[in-house]
């Protein structure tokens, strides 16, 4: 310590520190390395938490097993998403780490998503944005599924940072790239191969713009070849004939796309165990923001999201088994994140902000709802006995969601739980702190200013004492 420092006040170091720090954050090469430390401890923190991984999930796994045997997986789901991970695999079996390797796959891939949209989204509208976005993003349903083999998680991760580098409209390598990741994202989710179709054909006649109608084409390529590869014919979907038994329900027996398209419609929508808007509350959010990059990436997900809802809605399984949410829908987060950032940032008053905390504060209960309760053991065991008889609780009732039978149906927590728990809601508060302009925190001053003055004036005139009259 030198000479100068040490006969400087206590404040004024302080103030220098800080001040020092500020400075640093600002050097490029620091606050990058500084973003791959907090990110990569993120993921290390996250490899420790209970995965719940579903029986498509292990399916999945064994693909994967089986190509690095030299066979190929005859399964009805896709297979992308294990041609993508044998590589990783394969090099991480020299060290022996090949399982581990394959357990937390998604989250491998977390880590250079975060720093990639972060890195896009600080050049179009600043860092603090940029960490908001990311933050929600994966403080959301996604904690539910980035900690296991989820075929949802990877598809959300390749489609959303393709489609931002299509929207950011760059050079010819960034398109050829943003193009390939889309297409790989959406042939690991076929349906999503629709969405994107109308997306293609909207930027095609507003924009003249072809590449996402090229992505289009290249993962009907890659679905067509997996079911000739599969089954040894042309087609585009390997299911066969399904068969759903609902006794619950008037409709008792439904095959393939059977499913009442209304009611499809309102429980994906609206249902407290699979409902959009109980999950992804900011999907539904308005933008006043002109239009720029970030705007045309926010609508280009959402789009493909709601072309999948009626798709899914005459499906025989639009809820998605027994599972978190509405996970064939998982794609939703990233623009929900985006238009709950930008409502934060930049509000239309008071009540549009406090709207907007709202959803943030309850998409972080989503969060601890996905990653630390899941589906509780009460709740599974009565929606799960019988054959799933008693399933549609749910989906419909809120005592059976996965969203509030933790008020109810509670159990032991273990350490690294209850630190997620303070970890998503201190993400939430630093989010809702950083994005909230001045202005907001001025009118909410004078709001509760206003109102502690009309509550102490009531009380001052009763202490007064009465006059009497002699």
């Amino acid at each position: 310590m030198t000479k100068d420092s040490e006969e400087q006040p206590p404040a004024e170091a302080g103030e220098a520190l800080r001040s020092r720090l500020a400075r640093s954050l600002h050097q490029p090469r620091i606050r990058w390395s500084a973003a791959v430390v907090m990110v990569g401890m993120a993921a290390l923190f996250m490899s420790r938490m209970t995965a719940h991984p579903s029986s498509d999930d292990n399916t999945r796994l064994q693909a994967v097993l089986a190509l690095s045997d030299g066979d190929w997986f005859t399964m009805k789901y896709s297979m992308v998403m294990p041609v993508l991970a044998i590589i990783p695999y394969r090099l991480a079996e020299v060290v022996g780490r090949g399982a581990s390797v394959l357990h937390h796959f998604d989250l491998l891939v977390w880590v250079p998503w975060s720093l990639f949209v972060a890195h896009r989204l600080e050049r179009l509208r600043g860092t603090r944005f940029a960490v908001g976005v990311v933050a929600m993003s994966s403080v959301s349903m996604f904690t539910a599924y980035v900690t296991s083999f989820n075929a949802e998680a990877l598809s959300l991760m390749l489609v959303s940072a393709g489609m931002l580098l299509l929207a950011d409209q760059g050079g010819t390598r960034s398109r050829i790239a943003g193009m390939v990741l889309v297409a790989f994202g959406a042939a690991i989710i076929p349906v999503q191969v629709a969405g994107l179709a109308v997306l293609g054909v909207v930027h095609v006649v507003r924009r003249r713009s072809p590449w996402v109608l090229s992505a289009v084409a290249l993962a009907a390529v890659m679905v067509v070849a997996d079911v000739a590869i599969t089954e040894h014919r042309l087609g585009f979907s390997k299911y066969a004939v399904e068969v759903k038994e609902f006794e619950l329900l008037p409709w008792g027996t439904v095959q393939n796309f059977g499913y009442p398209l209304v009611f499809g419609l309102l429980g994906i929508l609206f249902t407290f165990g699979r409902g959009l808007v109980w999950y992804m509350p900011s999907l539904f959010l308005g933008n006043e923001r002109p239009h720029d990059p970030v705007v045309e990436w926010r609508r280009s997900l959402t789009v493909i999201v709601f072309v999948m809802v009626p798709i899914y809605a005459k499906w025989w399984a639009w809820y998605g088994g027994v599972a978190f949410g509405p996970r064939f829908f998982m794609l939703g987060v990233v623009p929900a994140a985006v238009a709950m950032c930008d409502r934060l940032q930049s509000p239309r008053g008071l009540r549009a902000w406090a709207v907007g905390v709202v959803a943030t504060a309850f998409t972080g209960w989503v969060a601890i709802a996905a990653a630390v309760h899941y589906l509780t053991p009460a709740a599974r065991q009565r929606c799960s006995s019988n054959n799933a008889l008693l399933e549609p609780l749910c989906w419909y009732s809120p005592e059976y969601s996965a969203l509030f039978s933790p008020l109810w149906d509670g159990r032991a927590l273990s350490a690294i739980q209850v630190l997620f728990m303070l970890g998503a809601y201190a993400v939430v508060a630093v989010v809702v702190v950083a994005l909230s302009p001045a202005a907001i925190w001025q009118a909410l001053r004078t709001r509760l200013g206003t109102a502690t003055r009309n509550a102490v004036k009531p009380e001052a005139r009763t202490d007064r004492p009465s006059s009497v009259s002699s």
